[in-house]
């Protein structure tokens, strides 16, 4: 999404991901994809657009075949937590540790949404 040649907001929607087997999905029948990358420009916070892309990316991954959007957000993210439960995301059963580095896990939860 752009303003005035600015970027707003980006995703990016992906067929697999690192932590997909890590945690168990309510549903594992039917295709699924995983949104990645979801970002708002600070300059734009607290004006609905977070919800605006995840519809945009429910809609683009339906139009792809999909029947679940899946993401991994870490697990003090609190604000992205209540974004995707607010906009239809159920948390799965689980944690995906995904390491960075020898000293640095990230602790990741799991969410999809049916489509």
């Amino acid at each position: 999404m752009l303003d005035y040649n600015e970027i707003v907001s980006a995703f990016a929607l992906q067929n697999t991901s690192p932590g997909e087997k890590a945690v168990e999905w309510q549903e594992d029948q039917g295709k699924a994809c995983y949104l990645d990358r979801l970002g708002v420009n600070i300059n734009y916070l607290k004006r609905g657009i977070g919800s605006l892309m995840l519809q945009k990316a429910k809609e683009t991954a339906k139009k792809l075949g999909v029947v679940y959007l899946r993401l991994f957000v870490v697990d003090i993210n609190k604000p992205a937590i209540g974004l995707y439960r607010k906009n239809g995301f159920v948390k799965a059963n689980g944690v995906y540790d995904e390491i960075v580095d020898e000293d640095l896990v990230l602790h990741e939860y799991g969410f999809e949404a049916a489509l």
